[in-house]
């Protein structure tokens, strides 16, 4: 296997079910990739970090086309669509859509799409991927930033928010996993829910990777990682012992504003596609 930033073969096993390139840093997963419901508690969160997605998209474009790879429920494309703003999303498993009507706007198939819609060539001001590039595998993702490439107009723009490996929460799972405190590094790779992570990039290999493409990145930033709405039932569905589950709840309740602020776990990420 070679990496698909630096096309390196040589990794690092870092756990028994991830490896890490030497070179660039890019870590990989061997985890089954299936699809299935979206992980609980997280309503509250996707919604202010989506409020602030879109609300960076209006100063770029106030009536962009846009089109979001992997969209889960469908909250992201809902939520465009209360604004009266043109969307597509491209989802697989249709069966958790918050409603109905959203089947109309969102394609049942999966990214890149073999059926290539000759009449979505370069018709989206904006490509988003919101936390989904890391659920594809090391083999796909070319195929995917090339099809996604092809759907953008001149000067069209990627966004994109993902899990960094950069991120201090991260690094802190890695650390516990090395003292046989497996949980946290595994919840952070979503292992054992219906669809885990394949990779994690940080901004560096994903912005060197993109420039293969002709995307230059032109924003960087971070989103929130917890909000405390929520968050109880997020933690249950990694941790099942009442007391550990509630000593989480109460540590990370109180620690929230500390850890939004100084985590930077979450990359949100814009890259224009030169003309």
């Amino acid at each position: 296997m070679n990496c698909i930033v630096c096309n390196n073969n040589n990794f690092i096993k870092e756990s028994n079910f991830t490896q890490t390139c030497v070179v660039c840093k890019l870590e990989i997963a061997n985890l089954k990739n299936r699809f299935g419901a979206e992980v609980k508690g997280i309503y509250e969160l996707r919604n202010k970090n989506f409020q602030r997605i879109i609300s960076k998209i209006l100063t770029i474009k106030q009536k962009p086309n846009i089109l979001e790879i992997g969209s889960g429920d469908g909250m992201f494309v809902y939520m465009l669509l209360n604004k009266k703003i043109n969307i597509k999303g491209i989802e697989p498993d249709q069966s958790n859509f918050r409603k109905k009507f959203l089947k109309k706007f969102i394609i049942k198939d999966q990214f890149p799409l073999k059926n290539k819609k000759k009449n979505w060539r370069g018709f989206f001001d904006f490509i988003v991927f919101n936390d989904s590039l890391e659920h594809f595998k090391n083999s796909e993702l070319k195929n995917v930033i090339f099809q996604s490439e092809k759907f953008l107009r001149k000067n069209g723009y990627l966004i994109i928010n993902m899990p960094t490996s950069d991120g201090k929460l991260y690094k802190f799972s890695k650390f516990l996993y090395k003292l046989n405190i497996t949980s946290f590094f595994e919840r952070m790779w979503q292992k054992n829910f219906s669809s885990p992570h394949q990779l994690y990039f940080n901004e560096k290999n994903l912005t060197k990777l993109l420039k293969v493409f002709k995307f230059k990145r032109v924003y960087s930033g971070y989103l929130k990682v917890v909000d405390n709405k929520g968050l109880y039932q997020r933690i249950e569905a990694s941790h099942k012992s009442f007391i550990i589950k509630n000593i989480l709840f109460i540590i990370i309740y109180f620690l929230s504003p500390i850890i939004n602020y100084f985590s930077k776990d979450i990359n949100f990420l814009i890259f224009k596609l030169k003309s």
